[in-house]
């Protein structure tokens, strides 16, 4: 057998596995109870042209046989599919990002403070913890990204959350000569 390989190769012949299943003779089977590698018979082809047939039915036979695993009929087919998909997975990204805004809206964080309260808000998400209740976590612990104002952040002699002036008292003014009154 591989005497014949070598003449053909050096007759110029191309040479190819023939992929027909058989295996020219014995089935495999040495009686020890493991399978012998199984020795594929060549074939040749007198021409080039031969040669690249033989391997566009190849690849056509490969090609058919990736698309059927995959469930689909053809190439085109295929593209339509991942285009879709790709169509499918921005439409889902959009519609996520709405329904995070609406979320944010609702629960009345100022406009400035809405991409950092849902950044906070999803750093606390789990499987048990949806995004609104994050996000009341988040409000909890920072009011002042809904507007209201927290003792501990106001400034002495500001003014209050109904506008009105905010007076120091005599006692902190005298410890604390330079704040004005």
């Amino acid at each position: 057998m591989l005497q014949e390989l070598l003449e053909k190769i050096l007759n110029g012949q191309m040479v190819m596995f023939d992929d027909d299943g058989s295996d020219g003779g014995g089935d495999g089977d040495d009686g020890k109870g493991e399978e012998t590698p199984k020795e594929k018979p060549f074939k040749s082809f007198a021409t080039e042209d031969e040669f690249n047939s033989a391997i566009k039915s190849e690849r056509s036979k490969a090609q058919n046989l990736i698309l059927k695993e995959l469930g689909i009929s053809s190439v085109k087919e295929g593209k339509e599919t991942l285009s879709n998909t790709k169509e499918l997975s921005e439409y889902k990204e959009k519609y996520n990002k709405l329904q995070e805004d609406l979320i944010v809206t609702k629960a009345g964080v100022k406009e400035e403070f809405k991409e950092e309260a849902l950044t906070l808000a999803k750093t606390y998400t789990s499987e048990e913890v949806n995004l609104e209740q994050a996000l009341e976590k988040v409000i909890e612990k920072m009011p002042i990204m809904l507007g209201k104002e927290q003792g501990k952040f106001r400034q002495l002699g500001g003014t209050k959350g109904d506008g009105q002036k905010e007076e120091i008292s005599d006692a902190i003014a005298k410890k604390y000569a330079w704040l004005k009154k």
